[in-house]
């Protein structure tokens, strides 16, 4: 009898004939996740005269059960100096947090790039929207939905939305002045009773 720890749990070879590992291999097809597990929830923005306000909850749920209780899912975007933009996340944390590295890393870059412009809150937007097309397109969607805010060179308010299946473009709001991605018709439909 083999007492030795490997081999505890395990059937005997002689018996049930030798493990067959094969199965566990890497060289099968790779899986992504199918639906987000801790999220959060809606992000919405407000533009008034000189200026937006962008506003989140810190809540992340698991499922239906509210786990998380202190996720910031408001960042602000600098590539040198002051922000130029605010962007909120709404959805899978996992993959807020994935965007937040990408900005991260992008803020540094631009930071120490020696080209002397830095990136306004459209180039952040257009950078946003190609990672969420191109994971898109592979098959491996980013479970987000962001709001961009910022002002734009000559102080107007500029919103931006990025989220599957949404395509908005970056622009000014029109009527009452409410973004809120994901959840928009319900706070329209709420602004009209």
């Amino acid at each position: 009898m083999n007492h030795l720890p490997q081999a505890w749990g395990r059937p005997r070879d002689d018996v049930y004939g030798a493990y067959d590992a094969s199965y566990l291999s890497q060289a099968g097809p790779s899986q992504h996740t199918q639906q987000p597990i801790v999220t959060g929830t809606s992000v919405i923005g407000l533009k008034f005269k000189d200026g937006v306000v962008i506003a989140a909850d810190n809540l992340a749920s698991y499922g239906s059960l509210a786990r998380f209780t202190n996720v910031k899912r408001l960042r602000a975007f600098s590539s040198s100096g002051p922000p130029t933009a605010v962007i909120g996340f709404g959805g899978d944390v996992s993959d807020m947090q994935y965007l937040d590295r990408l900005l991260q890393s992008l803020s540094i870059e631009e930071a120490y790039s020696s080209s002397g412009h830095g990136l306004t809150a459209q180039n952040v937007h257009t950078y946003l929207s190609k990672v969420l097309y191109k994971r898109r397109s592979d098959f491996n969607p980013l479970w987000n939905h962001l709001l961009v805010a910022a002002l734009d060179g000559a102080d107007e308010p500029l919103f931006g939305e990025r989220g599957s299946p949404r395509n908005v473009v970056l622009g000014a709001l029109s009527g009452d002045g409410v973004w809120c991605p994901s959840r928009g018709a319900v706070v329209e439909e709420a602004g009209e009773e």
